[in-house]
């Protein structure tokens, strides 16, 4: 499920395989972390992305979090770097997918205007998607 949902252009914005390749080995940290995890230097693939991705949800278990308290009201609760990553993550149109406490409610594709501005987004932080 993870594979399609990495490869699904309206979803991740991550139209093939090699894009997510690329996008990761853009990031030094990622790059030297696959590496470590699954070995060699091309470790980025695919199956290793789902494979990192699916284990990493699997953690996601936050009664408690900064997050939590944010939502119920505290909100000093986050940084202000996290409190912008929310205003992105808003902005951008992720919560017409992921919502609800563990934001794993719903079903839905971005919008071409959620994709505009995650691509918008990356560009200034001169990423690309």
């Amino acid at each position: 499920m993870l594979h399609s949902h990495l490869l699904d252009d309206t979803v991740m914005a991550m139209p093939d395989a090699n894009s997510v390749r690329h996008r990761l080995d853009m990031i030094p940290g990622y790059r030297e972390a696959f590496a470590k995890v699954f070995g060699g230097t091309d470790a980025a693939t695919l199956d290793n992305t789902a494979k990192a991705l699916a284990s990493y949800i699997r953690t996601l278990v936050t009664p408690g979090s900064d997050f939590d308290h944010y939502i119920r009201g505290n909100k000093s609760a986050l940084s202000a770097s996290a409190r912008r990553g929310l205003d992105d993550f808003r902005e951008i149109g992720c919560m017409a997918c992921h919502f609800g406490p563990n934001f794993r409610t719903g079903a839905g594709t971005l919008s071409q205007d959620g994709r505009r501005l995650l691509r918008t987004v990356s560009q200034l932080r001169g990423q690309s998607i």
